[in-house]
């Protein structure tokens, strides 16, 4: 009886905390829509940053970033708390470190015609690639294409010349 108790009691609380977060979750979410979130960006707004970063990245990079963050715990044994602790201070390095892996990890972040890409390209040339070097050489190979494409032009028309004649 005692153990149908507490196993009552268990799924009593886990409803109440359930319904506490829909109720947070609604409130802030009223909140967002009439403009009321006067307050500046705090710890929490950081800590939260980084987590949407971190929860970009794939699982062994979500790995490596907590065995960063905690060198000496296992994954499974860290709590919340310590981990928004850390997400909240986290080292600039290993913010800079996610927010490449999760760039990189963009599906369209190849693709000039995506915002993503012109972020890699911004975050590329930040963490230390030459971009101007790869756009003067790509110039240089259109170049010589144009070149290319003109005496192949040239050709063609002296032989529609010659044929019309």
């Amino acid at each position: 009886m005692k153990r149908l108790a507490n196993g009552a009691n268990r799924v009593t609380r886990e409803l109440d905390r359930e319904k506490v977060f829909a109720k947070i979750h609604d409130l802030f979410k009223q909140m967002m829509k009439t403009g009321k979130d006067a307050k500046l960006a705090g710890p929490a707004d950081v800590a939260t940053a980084h987590f949407f970063v971190y929860s970009a990245l794939y699982g062994e990079q979500q790995n490596t970033v907590l065995r960063k963050l905690f060198p000496k715990k296992k994954v499974n044994e860290l709590k919340f708390n310590a981990i928004y602790e850390k997400f909240a201070t986290m080292d600039p390095e290993l913010v800079a470190w996610m927010v490449r892996q999760a760039i990189l990890r963009h599906n369209m972040a190849a693709n000039p015609k995506d915002l993503a890409s012109q972020f890699l390209y911004q975050v590329a040339a930040g963490a230390g690639i030459d971009v101007t070097s790869i756009e003067k050489g790509q110039a240089t190979i259109a170049k010589k294409r144009q070149k290319n494409l003109k005496k192949k032009l040239s050709g063609l028309h002296s032989l529609k010349n010659r044929l019309a004649a």
